[in-house]
């Protein structure tokens, strides 16, 4: 089969496939493997590489919603013998709360502002995690021991998963400064 005029288009087998969906596939693939390998970071990979082939925000929070549920339920397949089921439903309580938060946040305040005050946290929070190993080694780590702080950490999970898909930022840094 050919297609006059269109050489975006590439036969493969007898499924037509334009380059977006494949370069998608890849960018799903490639953050799917990132959250296998390092147990987070699909979304902070898939996102913006999504929003360079571009795709619109609203579809590719759910694309890569879809690919993490997939990712996410093998993932638990595999390790389902190590699971803390105490810790699983503080962080799911504050989960629950924080989602709805999230969803307002994303109809009604400027996403800009937003995005900006997560690229902060994060160079603050690697600024942090860069002088504890470098220059304080010495130092008396900071562990957090109250079980609040799970539900701090799940409901902010919950704003910045429904925001942006990126709800294992706050998991991971709860996890290390628990010592988890």
């Amino acid at each position: 089969m050919t297609v006059v005029g269109c050489d975006e288009i590439v036969m493969i087998g007898m499924i037509v496939m334009n380059y977006e969906y494949i370069l998608i596939l890849f960018v799903i693939f490639l953050g799917g493997f990132v959250r296998t390998y390092f147990g987070f970071g699909e979304a902070l990979v898939s996102m913006p590489l999504l929003a360079l082939i571009g795709m619109d925000l609203h579809t590719a929070i759910s694309v890569v919603g879809l690919a993490g549920v997939l990712v996410a339920a093998f993932n638990i397949f595999l390790d389902f013998k190590s699971i803390q089921y105490q810790l699983l439903i503080t962080l799911l309580v504050g989960s629950i709360i924080g989602v709805p938060l999230g969803i307002w946040t994303l109809n009604f305040a400027n996403i800009d502002y937003i995005q900006i005050m997560l690229g902060y946290f994060l160079v603050l929070y690697g600024a942090y995690a860069f002088s504890k190993n470098v220059f304080f080694k010495n130092m008396q780590p900071f562990i957090l021991n109250n079980k609040i702080w799970g539900a701090i950490a799940g409901m902010v999970s919950g704003v910045l998963g429904s925001l942006y898909n990126s709800h294992g930022v706050p998991i991971v840094i709860y996890g290390t400064l628990t010592r988890w």
